[in-house]
């Protein structure tokens, strides 16, 4: 299906930042280093997937889940923003890797995703289970680098 190719294509920024970063390129540090670009890239996925509790909220929620998909929508959004803004690498890879974990299980425990079609869940923790890995190895990469 187009939605779960799409999904998985999603991941490649995230790979070939990660990549660029392993290869310590470019030799200088830059704002566009790779470690920013992932980091950019990766708080703009957040904002997405955020932006999708809002979108959804109106039809899917039950009604008593639906002030809650509103503010994380928001919440997720702002975690994002505020990851873009950090100074410190790392804090920012935290945060946005926290922040993709914190998602899911907001979706998963306050926001039925457990009763969504499973090929969707099964897609979801797949791609979270991996960029939260991604996230991790950056994080190293930093503290070692």
């Amino acid at each position: 299906m187009l939605w779960q190719r799409l999904g998985y294509a999603g991941l490649l920024p995230f790979v070939f930042a990660l990549a660029a970063q392993g290869l310590g390129w470019p030799a200088s540090p830059s704002e566009l280093s790779p470690a920013r670009v992932f980091i950019a890239y990766s708080a703009i996925i957040l904002s997405f997937l955020g932006g999708t509790l809002w979108g959804r909220e109106i039809d899917r929620f039950p009604h008593s889940a639906r002030a809650l998909a509103l503010w994380a929508s928001n919440g997720f959004a702002l975690l994002g923003f505020a990851a873009l803004l950090c100074a410190e690498l790392q804090l920012a890879t935290v945060l946005l890797g926290l922040g993709f974990a914190a998602l899911f299980y907001t979706e998963l425990r306050y926001l039925g995703l457990r009763s969504e079609a499973g090929s969707y869940q099964r897609l979801r923790r797949n791609l979270t289970g991996v960029v939260c890995l991604l996230h991790a190895v950056l994080l190293v990469m930093l503290t070692r680098g």
